[in-house]
């Protein structure tokens, strides 16, 4: 889904939406925690480098999938995850892994800044009633019709008669001396 909206849509309608990415852990799957731990301490040392770890992240999931890191522990985890995105961290691996607590050994409070970005994060999904993912939030609606197999067409579609409708609206009022109305939706 991200690869779809991230790589098709969104550069076709920059213009008229965002895309907000909000890390939610899925404990069925217990390396999901260790990724966002890993994303967030991207952001935080970096913000404008996080779409594109998240990016790298996404089209190299399967590496990452159940099977794949059963008998990994969570540094293995945060090590192969922070060399994955090496190259566009430009040098800022030891700062990553430094936020995520590796000069801490025994330190129970180790990455407790990324923690606290996660804690936020999930009490953001719950009180929205997020239980799976993907969920699609629309103007901070949560929209249940979405699937994970969507190609950019479907999302096209799906955008246009929710916000990309109201794109054509800001046209055709620009000029028309109603600056509060002339903002694009935003998803």
């Amino acid at each position: 889904m991200w690869n779809t909206l991230h790589d098709k849509v969104l550069v076709q309608h920059a213009d008229k939406i965002s895309l907000l990415h909000y890390n939610y852990v899925q404990p069925w799957h217990p390396q999901s925690a260790i990724m966002h731990e890993v994303a967030l301490a991207v952001e935080l040392v970096d913000a404008t480098k996080y779409n594109t770890f998240a990016d790298k992240l996404f089209k190299n999931q399967q590496n990452f999938f159940d099977g794949q890191v059963y008998e990994k522990s969570r540094r293995q985890l945060h090590e192969e995850l922070v060399k994955l995105a090496a190259d566009d961290l430009e040098r800022c691996e030891k700062d990553v892994l430094k936020l995520l607590g590796h000069n801490n050994a025994g330190d129970y409070s180790m990455g407790k800044d990324v923690m606290q970005m996660m804690k936020f994060y999930t009490k953001f999904g719950r009180k929205r009633g997020i239980h799976v993912t993907p969920t699609c939030l629309v103007n901070g609606i949560v929209v249940d019709s979405i699937s994970s197999g969507w190609d950019a067409n479907k999302w096209t579609q799906f955008l246009g008669e929710c916000t990309l409708s109201k794109g054509s609206l800001k046209r055709e009022r620009e000029g028309a001396g109603d600056e509060s109305k002339s903002k694009a939706a935003k998803m």
